[in-house]
Parts: structure tokens; C-alpha cells; sequence
């Protein structure tokens, strides 16, 4: 379990929260920290991350975080909606389609 995730600013990107972790404890690479945030050795992604209930698993229960809020305030896909050429196709709160590993893949250009 991760005890110390730091607490969110105001509209700040999940990628931004997981590298004042990563600075925080210092970790030896970057493998290191994916694997104990997310469960597996992915390339962090700003825009769209996946394997958000994997994080929010690691971490206390009953604290701030969950995939909804991770999602709607800490991500970019409340914006994608409005760009144009995208859509949500599928939900992002459970788990990301097989092999994809990512909630970009629920995303598709029109």
C-alpha cells in the first residue's frame, strides 16, 4: 500500500501528481514506480493514463482519490468530447480493453 501519494493541487494532471511521488521517494527508474502505482512496468502517459483503479487499489482506502475523480479532474478527457474528430466509445472506470492497456483506447476519431 502507498501511504504517502501527495494530495492533488487544483486541476493539476495525474502524470504531474505521480512525478512529485516519484521525486518524493526517489525512486532508482521509472520501472520501479510504474510497477508500484500501477501494477506493471507501462510508459506513463499525460494525456489519457491507464490502469487507474490499479492506483487508486494501491492506495488507503477511503481517501481522496478514485478513478471517477482521477479521471474527471486529473486527466484530459473531460476536454476531448469538445475536440473534434473524438468520442467516447466505452467507459474508462473498470478496466482498459485487452492489450491496450490505456483509457485512450476508448477513444476513437469520428
Amino acid at each position: 500500500m502507498i501511504s504517502c501519494f501527495p494530495d492533488p493541487y487544483p486541476d493539476e494532471l495525474l502524470y504531474s501528481i505521480c512525478a512529485r511521488y516519484a521525486d518524493r521517494m526517489q525512486y532508482p527508474s521509472k520501472g520501479f514506480l510504474s510497477k508500484e502505482l500501477f501494477g506493471n512496468t507501462m510508459t506513463a502517459r499525460i494525456e489519457l493514463p491507464g490502469y487507474l483503479n490499479d492506483l487508486v487499489t494501491a492506495l488507503p482506502p477511503g481517501g481522496y482519490y478514485t478513478v471517477d475523480r482521477l479521471i474527471d479532474n486529473h486527466t484530459l478527457l473531460p476536454f476531448y468530447p469538445h475536440s473534434a474528430g473524438f468520442k467516447p466509445v466505452g467507459s474508462i472506470s473498470g478496466k482498459p480493453p485487452p492489450g491496450s492497456g490505456e483509457c485512450a483506447a476508448v477513444l476513437r476519431s469520428n
